[in-house]
């Protein structure tokens, strides 16, 4: 469940600035209880996941705006439409000159929503890019692997998502999958992954022992 409240850096928004807890508008839609911009529950995934959402929130933009010129061009297209059919009497030259006047409009209404569909596709893949960092940083702190319940609760979504997120990081090479005696499916970070971040001191030895136990295993 996210908070009613937040406090501390960690919470800090990467687009306003302001320390605000993070709202739920559907299954996987989170943003900032301030300004509005995506964020991710616990504000984690690091600056990998800030720039991202940063990078969305300006898609975000470009997409509003677009789909605002394509409403207006839309009804100056109409408009225009029916002045023509309004004129069909009139003198050929005339109409020709009308049509053009209905078609500019139309064209550009057609462009801007064109648009807006890219730019809202951009936005969607910066998106998954933070939820992605979000989910490898979890999964790195957890040394045994993890489930895709576990993380489904850690970010508030449901499993499927989880796992689809887990599944996307083990395609780029960014966790393994472990079945354990028990037939559960858990996500792990490779050590050799681990020792590119940035590791406080007992997360360095447990990075030590699981080479360590790897080792032993190839042998």
């Amino acid at each position: 469940m996210t908070p009613d409240y937040a406090e501390g850096e960690l919470h800090r928004c990467p687009h306003c600035g302001a320390v605000a807890r993070t709202e739920k508008r559907s299954d996987s839609t989170f943003v900032c209880a301030v300004c509005g911009g995506p964020r991710i529950p616990g504000d984690v995934g690091g600056d990998d996941a800030n720039n991202a959402l940063l990078e969305a929130k300006t898609a975000l933009g470009g997409a509003t705006r677009a789909k605002a010129r394509g409403v207006a061009w839309t009804i100056l297209a109409i408009i225009a439409t029916l002045v023509v059919l309004a004129a069909t009497k009139a003198a050929l030259t005339a109409s020709l000159v009308l049509l053009a006047l209905a078609i500019v409009p139309a064209f550009f209404a057609v462009r801007a929503r064109s648009q807006a569909s890219k730019r809202k596709e951009t936005a969607d893949a910066a998106i998954e890019k933070a939820w992605l960092a979000a989910a490898h940083e979890i999964a790195a702190k957890k040394r045994s692997g993890i489930t895709a319940e576990e993380l489904g609760k850690a970010l508030s979504i449901d499993a499927a998502r989880a796992d689809k997120l887990l599944t996307e990081l083990a395609v780029h090479d960014k966790t393994r999958i472990d079945v354990g005696d028990d037939a559960e499916v858990r996500y792990s970070v490779s050590p050799d992954v681990l020792a590119t971040a940035d590791l406080d001191a007992d997360q360095e030895e447990e990075v030590a022992d699981q080479r360590r136990r790897l080792g032993r295993d190839q042998r």
